[in-house]
C-alpha cells in the first residue's frame, strides 16, 4: 500500500472515484448522444458553449467581480468582506444560470416547443 501510495501520490479511494467519475461522465455522453438524431449539432453546441465562455463570458464576469471587490470596503481578507462578496456573487451566479437555461421561453423565442414538449403553456 505504501508504494501504491508513493507512486501513485495519493489514496486507493481517489483513483477508484476518479475512474467511476470518468466512467459516469463516459455513460451520460453516450446516452446524451444516442437520444439525439444528429449528434454532430450537439459537438457543435458544445464547442460553441466552450469558446463562447471562455472568450465572452468568463472576461465579462471577472471584470465585474473586480469591480464589485473594489467597491466593498473592509480589509483585503476580512471575513465580512468575503462573506459580502459571496453574498453578491452566489445569487448572480443562480440568476445568470437560470436565465441561460431558460432564455428562450424568458424572451419567448420557443413557446411552441415549450409546449409541444412538455405539454404546459
Amino acid at each position: 500500500m505504501k508504494r501504491f501510495r508513493y507512486e501513485y501520490g495519493d489514496n486507493p479511494v481517489h483513483l477508484v472515484v476518479g475512474v467511476v467519475s470518468l466512467a459516469v461522465g463516459v455513460w451520460a455522453l453516450y446516452k446524451a448522444l444516442g437520444l439525439l438524431g444528429i449528434p454532430i449539432n450537439f459537438v457543435k453546441w458544445f464547442a460553441g458553449g466552450v469558446v463562447l465562455h471562455d472568450l465572452v463570458f468568463l472576461p465579462i464576469y471577472s471584470a465585474i467581480g473586480v469591480l464589485v471587490a473594489a467597491a466593498v470596503t473592509g480589509g483585503s481578507h476580512s471575513r465580512l468582506r468575503i462573506a459580502a462578496l459571496n453574498h453578491l456573487r452566489v445569487p448572480a451566479l443562480l440568476s445568470a444560470l437560470a436565465l441561460l437555461v431558460w432564455f428562450p421561453l424568458i424572451l419567448r423565442k420557443a413557446p411552441g416547443s415549450f409546449e409541444r414538449l412538455t405539454g404546459q403553456a
